[in-house]
Parts: C-alpha cells; structure tokens; sequence
C-alpha cells in the first residue's frame, strides 16, 4: 500500500490494498507492473498514485471493489467486513 511505501503510520487497510491487487491479478494472471523494477513500482505507487491498468471487459463491479481498495486513503477503503458484505 502507498502509506507503507511512504514509512507512514498504517492499519488494516494496507491488507485491503493488498486484495484489490490479488482481485485485479486473478482477472489479469498477470504482473500488475510487467517490466518494472522493484525500485521503481515502490515511487510510482507510493509518489505518483500509480495503479495497475484495468481491461474494460472485466465486470464493472468488480472493477469498482478494486479499485475501492486501491483507495489512496486509507479511510476511503472498505472494511473486511464490507467486502465479505459485497461478495455475498
């Protein structure tokens, strides 16, 4: 998550970062960052808001949870519980 590649103070929504990254790789089975390296993924994700890209074709609210979770605030994410609320 962005705060914890900026050493900020963080929570339990760095693990709802972590989801929406799984959820956007389960659609892709791809690299959310192909050819980058580590160095450069740790600026552009925690300076530049970078995120991976999203295929049009992918259900929109599906896109939508994802990207929900890529929230640059952390407050602005959902919970666990509101994810397993939205799943069912």
């Amino acid at each position: 998550a962005p705060e914890v590649l900026r050493n900020e103070r963080y929570s339990f929504t760095v693990d709802v970062y972590s989801f929406g990254i799984v959820v956007w790789e389960l659609f892709s089975r791809q690299d959310p960052y192909p050819g980058m390296p580590p160095f450069q993924i740790v600026f552009a994700v925690g300076s530049q808001f970078a995120r991976p890209l999203i295929n049009n074709q992918w259900p929109p609210s599906w896109v939508r949870l994802m990207t929900t979770c890529w929230a640059e605030d952390p407050d602005q994410r959902p919970t666990f519980d509101e994810i397993l609320h939205w799943l069912q």
